[in-house]
């Protein structure tokens, strides 16, 4: 296929490729279309205009730019996967027969600590919503959610209200690669969200027919942006030191839950990690935390 003609019409065909074939989630489909459209880019100015001129020097010096252009060594490592990844599909397509990515290797990433949040300072941000008023107390329920079970911030928007169930304490969820997992509820969570979708959910909902557990204003589900924003309003009037996000209450449930004893496989189980290896950073800031406690209490640090 000619680049120079064919640029549009092959992008879409490696979105759907991810879609139906890899079974990408949305987030990730849309990271992979603009990592694509950069590519294509520099394709484009360095008048490289036929497929099977695509050769690992190409994408060496394509990464390189991105490095001098400023992007963080996270971000021009994934657009090395997304080229992984689109070289895979060339050769699936019949379009390549080998590999031109094979010798290439993205620049290496220091792995941060996340940040988390002490117990006390998470009950701050949960009990900043004022659950008297219907958007006080779906944020309250959501909240709950997010520190009561792990899931990212586009779970939870996704999640439907047949997704809970309230006899068993559990919920339904389907992370990245669309794979579902079930994860357990605590009462907090559940009273909240029963105290929501009984007195307040009705007053969202437009629509008999919307099954989005979480609904804005309009009555259309809440979306993933609306759960970022809100949650750094509820942190702020919280005061908190650490720059909050719905995935610190992430970082928080996974943190909490390990220092307290829980074992590292189910905690794994419950946030939705393909590895355990991903999953053991937090066993990670444990040995930091005690080291901390150690070197302040220690008579000998």
């Amino acid at each position: 296929m000619k680049l120079e003609n064919g640029m549009s019409e092959l992008k879409e065909r490696f979105i759907e490729y991810l879609k139906f074939e890899i079974g990408a989630s949305p987030n990730t489909i849309d990271g992979y279309r603009r990592d694509i459209s950069r590519f294509f880019e520099f394709l484009n100015d360095k008048k490289v205009q036929d497929i099977t001129k695509l050769k690992s020097n190409l994408v060496s010096e394509f990464l390189q730019n991105e490095v001098k252009s400023g992007f963080s060594a996270s971000s021009v490592a994934r657009r090395a996967s997304t080229l992984r990844t689109f070289a895979k599909f060339l050769i699936y397509e019949r379009m390549l027969k080998e590999d031109f990515t094979d010798t290439i290797n993205g620049p290496s990433i220091m792995r941060h600590l996340p940040r988390f949040l002490k117990e006390d300072e998470v009950e701050k941000i949960l009990s900043a919503p004022d659950r008297s008023n219907p958007r006080g107390a779906r944020d309250a329920a959501w909240l709950e959610l997010l520190y009561a079970t792990g899931l990212r911030a586009s779970e939870v928007a996704n999640l439907d209200i047949g997704d809970v169930d309230f006899d068993s304490g559990h919920l339904r969820c389907r992370g990245k690669g669309d794979k579902e997992r079930i994860v357990p509820l605590g009462s907090h969570a559940l009273n909240s969200l029963d105290h929501y979708i009984r007195r307040f959910r009705p007053i969202f909902c437009r629509h008999d027919s919307s099954r989005a557990l979480f609904l804005s204003r309009t009555g259309k589900r809440l979306r993933r942006v609306d759960i970022f924003r809100i949650v750094k309003r509820y942190a702020a009037r919280a005061d908190t030191e650490v720059c909050v996000s719905p995935h610190t209450l992430r970082h928080c449930f996974a943190t909490h839950l390990l220092t307290r004893g829980a074992d590292l496989r189910a905690v794994q189980e419950m946030l939705g990690h393909a590895s355990v290896t991903t999953t053991q950073i937090y066993t990670h800031i444990n040995v930091q935390r005690l080291k901390e406690l150690h070197s302040r209490y220690h008579p000998r640090p």
